[in-house]
């Protein structure tokens, strides 16, 4: 048996547990924890935690004032993760074992590509001729 839930990271002008917009993430907060520099990691876990997080980072970011990183991890099948700032909220980001689809979070687009790099199972990359230069960041070393 692995971990389910959902981990938030915010910056709270008090409890993180007492921000607007926090029970949205789920329903049973077991763990707040300092981080320091006013930082907080809240752990909710359960079932009924949602996996979509983009109203409930809006409406904390907007209630605290600070950024939120929250992401919702799914056993070791997948993490969707999600960060917000006041002034917006930004795409989630979803993490898998790329050999397969994702049999737990059903909220990819269809009809999306195979992730980049991936083939025969193993990840590639973009172009053999650049294999020492990270794909995301052109001119920049792995």
């Amino acid at each position: 048996m692995g971990y389910w839930g959902t981990v938030v990271v915010a910056r709270p002008r008090g409890l993180l547990v007492d921000q607007d917009g926090i029970g949205g993430f789920g329903y049973r907060h077991r763990w707040l924890r300092e981080l320091g520099d006013g930082w907080q990691s809240l752990e909710t876990q359960g079932w009924n935690d949602p996996p979509d997080l983009l109203g409930p980072s809006r409406a904390v970011a907007a209630s605290t004032g600070h950024p939120v990183f929250a992401a919702y991890v799914s056993d070791e099948h997948c993490a969707v993760m999600c960060a917000a700032v006041p002034e917006a909220v930004g795409p989630l980001t979803h993490l898998w074992d790329v050999s397969g689809p994702c049999g737990v979070y059903r909220h990819q687009p269809g009809g999306m590509p195979e992730p980049v790099g991936l083939l025969n199972g193993t990840v590639q990359p973009d172009d053999p001729e650049d294999s020492g230069r990270c794909s995301c960041c052109p001119g920049e070393s792995k």
